[in-house]
Parts: structure tokens; sequence; C-alpha cells
């Protein structure tokens, strides 16, 4: 099943700044008014334990950017419901 892509709104996926040190991977900016609209809009992008899980990926030319992980989401096996008797007054169904 082919699903789109999720690009989280308010969240910037920087390269390391020119000449920084090689264990520098980036940095991310978050504008905090967008990042949280974003996620009271999409709840249903929040995992059972309350995270919000973001693949850091490589696009064109090595810029860097996020994108929403959905694996997992939505396939949680749904709640049990409660059976119901046959019979509810005792009488057997014969």
């Amino acid at each position: 099943m082919k699903t789109d892509k999720v690009f989280p709104k308010g969240l910037f996926v920087n390269a390391p700044r020119e000449g920084a040190p090689d264990f520098v991977l980036g940095s991310i900016s978050i504008s905090v008014e967008s990042f949280t609209k974003f996620l009271s809009e999409n709840e249903a992008l929040v995992n059972e334990s309350g995270y919000l899980r973001l693949d850091m990926l490589n696009g064109k030319e090595d810029k860097p950017y996020a994108v929403v992980n959905t694996y997992g989401l939505g396939s949680a096996p749904a709640a049990k419901t409660e059976e119901k008797p046959l019979h509810v007054d005792g009488d057997l169904p014969f």
C-alpha cells in the first residue's frame, strides 16, 4: 500500500554549516506555533506511546529534510467489543 509522504509543518532541517566538525550532522529549527498547530491537526500521526516519529532523509543535492514515519500507525488491533449473550432472560435457546 502506497502512502503519501507527510511533511511536518513548522520543522526545518538544515545541513551542517560550512566548516562544522565531522560529528555535526546538521541542525533542526522548530516554529513552535506552526509545529503545535500541525500536531493538533494530525493527532492520528502520534503513536500509542505519544511520539511523533520522524525520518531524516537526504534529498536532491544532499539537502536534508524530515518526513513523518507512519509505519505501524492505524494498524493496531481493533478494540474488543463486548459479546452479548443470545438470551438475556435465562431461557434455553430451544
